[in-house]
């Protein structure tokens, strides 16, 4: 929680700042509004725990500073999936999933950029920075294999708060149009999933990839 708080704190800092510097610049903050799809997987248990879709829609606020830094801030409710199939082995015996892993929650996007085309009607910039989850829950739907198939609909031990780092590029199109195209890699875990092995936990830590379209104001 004290590093929740350091991180919150940190923002609400770095906003304050950039947006002493907006007066340097010929732009001034904005707020805009963002809608992404995603792409998830996890980086742990890749062979089982693959890409699936996810939406995310929020708000982000953006202060320039200098002449072609900006500071970018957002928030966005999610809905992510993985999907969830292949084979594994327990005591020598195949065991065979296939379904999906979901979970939905916030994310906090905090990112510095770099616009290296600046003109009037265009910017094109390139930015980076962490990414916060904050997972309401960790549940899966799927088919599991063993002497015969049953069906499961389980919850998770979830972590709660995920951290991501994140590389990605934007453009903005006459001020108010923006697009956007992003990675992210897990630097903590999503939850831990026990369907295989019920005397071992398994971390999963996730790696996105997300396309997003939005307005500025």
């Amino acid at each position: 929680m004290n590093r929740l708080l350091r991180l919150l704190a940190l923002t609400l800092t770095l906003s304050v700042c950039a947006a002493s510097y907006a007066a340097e610049t010929d732009e001034q903050p904005h707020f805009g509004v963002r809608l992404q799809y995603d792409m998830n997987k996890s980086t742990t248990l890749s062979d089982l725990v693959s890409w699936g879709p996810g939406v995310s829609v929020g708000a982000i606020y953006y202060a320039p500073f200098k002449k072609i830094g900006y500071f970018n801030a957002g928030l966005l409710l999610s809905y992510d999936t993985f999907k969830y199939k292949g084979t594994a082995e327990y005591n020598s015996t195949p065991i065979t999933v296939d379904g999906y892993l979901y979970t939905s929650g916030l994310k906090l996007p905090i990112q510095v950029g770099v616009n290296f085309i600046h003109k009037k009607n265009l910017k094109v910039s390139l930015y980076t920075g962490p990414q916060l989850y904050f997972n309401f829950g960790f549940r899966a739907h799927f088919d599991r294999t063993l002497s015969e198939t049953e069906h499961i609909d389980t919850g998770y031990k979830n972590s709660g708060m995920e951290v991501a780092w994140t590389f990605g590029a934007a453009a903005d199109i006459h001020c108010h149009w923006h697009v956007h195209f992003d990675t992210n890699f897990g630097l903590s875990n999503i939850g831990m999933i026990d369907d295989l092995n019920p005397h071992e936990l398994i971390h999963l830590k996730r790696t996105e990839l997300s396309v997003g379209v939005g307005y500025n104001f």
